[in-house]
């Protein structure tokens, strides 16, 4: 069990904390709102129930770090390897942009992306099981060998999923994503 110096209850505004190296913090029940993190390092630090609203959080690396019932709302998410980070994780995300993300292996039921932009974001053996990603829109983001089960992609668009290599039972599609399902197989509907 790691000790973290604690950081409880507190309002962060606009700040621009970039390429910088935080460690042994453990963030409680915050919100960090306008601020720049752009390659920040963070190691041995903890965020628990904690919001971020329209931030930055570019090329971020970690070392031992938990993420726990955080929300991103309106946040620019560029470049982080989610796998590594410590485990439980939870998080939801609304309204942001994922870009260069991945995730590899991560345990995400019912994970919350609503509304968000995923851009050359790979999920590879994710649990994702009635995930929500309503509204979302998806570019050049795979899905592989991940478990979507009961996951909701309706208003969403450009998602492309392989029925073969992901479970898809009871997901809910929008048309343009059920159409590009059949066309691995040739199929003609009319």
């Amino acid at each position: 069990m790691r000790h973290y110096r604690p950081v409880e209850n507190r309002h962060f505004r606009s700040l621009r904390i970039k390429d910088k190296r935080i460690s042994g913090l453990g963030f409680y029940q915050c919100t960090f709102e306008g601020c720049d993190f752009s390659s920040l390092a963070l190691a041995s630090c903890s965020f628990e129930q904690c919001e971020f609203i329209n931030c930055s959080l570019t090329n971020l690396t970690h070392q031992h770090l938990s993420v726990l019932s955080v929300r991103f709302q309106a946040c620019k998410v560029l470049g982080i390897q989610w796998e590594s980070l410590n485990f439980p994780l939870s998080f939801c995300m609304t309204g942001s942009k994922l870009i260069y993300n991945t995730f590899h292996g991560n345990s995400l039921p019912e994970i919350e992306f609503s509304h968000c932009n995923l851009i050359d974001t790979q999920f590879t053996r994710c649990d994702l099981r009635k995930s929500n990603f309503t509204g979302s829109e998806f570019i050049h983001t795979t899905f592989e060998h991940c478990c979507l089960n009961g996951a909701n992609f309706l208003d969403s668009e450009g998602l492309v999923l392989d029925a073969e290599s992901n479970a898809i039972n009871e997901v809910s599609l929008p048309l343009e994503a059920a159409l590009g399902l059949l066309q691995k197989y040739r199929l003609t509907i009319r």
